[in-house]
């Protein structure tokens, strides 16, 4: 799902249900559930490994290379 369809669905949710908790399920399987406490984080995503916006701007600073593009938003 891309960025832009979660938030058309957020959106939507947030119309319909304005004071809605934001929760999230710790796996597939819903075997627990907590609150979201955190804003969002943009970053790199790539092989189940995520990297912030600001560590990929660090790493490329110490390798002097070019900073990963950011592809992915960490919700949690």
């Amino acid at each position: 799902m891309t960025l832009k369809q979660y938030a058309a669905k957020i959106v939507k949710a947030a119309k319909k249900h304005p004071n809605a908790l934001v929760v999230h399920s710790k796996d597939d399987e819903g075997n627990d559930y907590q609150q979201v406490y955190f804003s969002p984080t943009l970053g790199h995503f790539n092989n189940r490994e995520f990297i912030s916006e600001a560590g990929c701007k660090a790493e490329a600073e110490d390798s002097g290379g070019k900073p990963l593009k950011v592809n992915a938003i960490c919700i949690n």
